[in-house]
């Protein structure tokens, strides 16, 4: 009889920690999932916030759910630098976002993402005689970045850019 309670308290042992691993395991997948998609949402969104800002004169202040201060006091206040005195009448964007698998309890991940702007197309501006003057658009840098993101404040920011 013994016997028999040792077997069965072996077998409800194995049942349960088996029933707990994986538990855990759908815990640790479901937040993994939830900030991966978090991240994906936020970069898409933050990189045309960002584009608008810098193109269309989108409030800067519509950036801060998006990007920490020391990105927008580095890298963001240089793009802008070199736009503000364009005016823009349109342009295309597009995001394409790649992301690496992020333990549940990262607090920062690094993230590729290619930001594409093209056609940009300006207001044309006229010189006091009335002759269409001649602009020169700077070129997007159109090129694959690496973003660093932190997790502050319940959200996922970018924070930069990694060289």
């Amino acid at each position: 009889m013994l016997k028999i309670l040792e077997r069965l308290a072996v077998y409800t042992l194995t049942r349960v920690v088996l029933i707990a691993l994986i538990a855990t395991l759908l815990v640790f997948s479901g937040i993994t999932a939830y900030n991966l998609s978090n991240i994906y949402i936020t970069v898409n969104e933050a990189m045309d916030k960002q584009a608008q800002a810098v193109l269309d004169d989108l409030p800067i202040e519509q950036l801060n759910k998006y990007f920490t201060s020391n990105y927008l006091n580095n890298e963001f206040y240089q793009l802008k630098k070199r736009y503000q005195s364009l005016d823009i009448a349109s342009y295309k964007h597009s995001s394409k976002v790649h992301i690496n698998i992020l333990a549940p309890w990262a607090k920062e991940a690094y993230i590729m993402v290619e930001d594409i702007i093209t056609d940009i197309v300006l207001v044309p501006r006229q010189d006091e005689d009335g002759n269409v003057v001649k602009q020169v658009i700077p070129k997007w840098n159109n090129s694959s970045k690496r973003l660093h993101m932190v997790y502050t404040d319940g959200r996922w920011k970018i924070d930069g850019v990694v060289k």
